[in-house]
């Protein structure tokens, strides 16, 4: 490895090795990894239609950063750092909700759904204390394939310029996107670096040779590639994969029971 602390050699496709374990388990790279991508990366927040009312509300993870993603009265998606601006308490500990406004539970600061400061108690004793000036602190937040996405890098360029021709892509798949309901939403905690995941699944090197059930999914699976920018897209039959994924599952399952 090189000297440089986040470098490696570059080798061609066909000679090309994974990263050096390093990459996998160090905290100071990890800590890099962060404030270079995920940091400047847009992030789901959740379907539209939760928050198609003024007052809905979804909040959003990423990592130590908490966002609220927010209708405002008059009809505009707002998102906000999920921090009061008086001693830094977290306003909404919910994934989701409906509120008219958000009260911190500390000191009782309010404020509207557009992020203004409404009310801070007793601050009207202290000399010169302009509400204007202690609103939420703003966050990008994007509509895009009937979905909300936030980013916490200001600079950042808009979606629909990094990924061009992705959201028709989406929206050809699933023309009804932006009718569709939330019916339950499930966490899945994966004990294992993020790159091992991404990894896994953009190379079909273990199709073949872990077992017979992605043997039977990659007879079925016969997809056509889109790219475009920063994206790619598979479009396939996912009808016929899940009947089969469906048809092998059950026996297994009966064994188990």
């Amino acid at each position: 490895m090189s000297e440089t602390p986040f470098e490696w050699p570059r080798r061609s496709l066909d000679g090309a090795y994974t990263l050096p374990s390093r990459y996998f388990y160090d905290p100071s790279v990890f800590e890099a990894e962060k404030q270079a991508i995920f940091y400047r990366s847009w992030h789901l927040a959740g379907h539209l239609g939760e928050v198609s009312k003024a007052g809905q509300f979804i909040t959003v993870e990423i990592f130590e950063q908490s966002v609220i993603v927010v209708r405002g009265l008059d009809g505009v998606l707002r998102a906000f750092h999920n921090v009061c601006q008086h001693r830094g308490n977290r306003l909404v500990t919910e994934r989701r909700g409906h509120v008219k406004a958000f009260k911190c539970t500390y000191h009782a600061w309010l404020y509207g759904l557009d992020g203004d400061l409404r009310g801070a108690p007793r601050t009207e004793r202290l000399s010169g204390f302009d509400t204007s000036q202690f609103g939420l602190s703003p966050v990008r937040v994007q509509s895009f394939a009937g979905f909300a996405y936030v980013n916490l890098d200001k600079d950042a360029e808009d979606m629909d310029v990094l990924f061009p021709g992705a959201e028709d892509f989406l929206l050809d798949l699933c023309p009804d996107m932006d009718d569709m309901v939330l019916d339950s939403e499930e966490d899945l905690i994966i004990p294992a670096n993020w790159k091992v995941v991404v990894d896994n699944a953009i190379e079909s090197y273990h199709v073949m040779l872990s077992g017979p059930c992605h043997k039977e999914l990659a007879k079925t699976c016969r997809f056509a590639v889109a790219t475009g920018g920063h994206w790619a897209g598979r479009r396939g039959r996912v009808w016929i994969t899940c009947l089969v994924c469906r048809s092998m599952m059950s026996p297994i399952k009966q064994r188990l029971t």
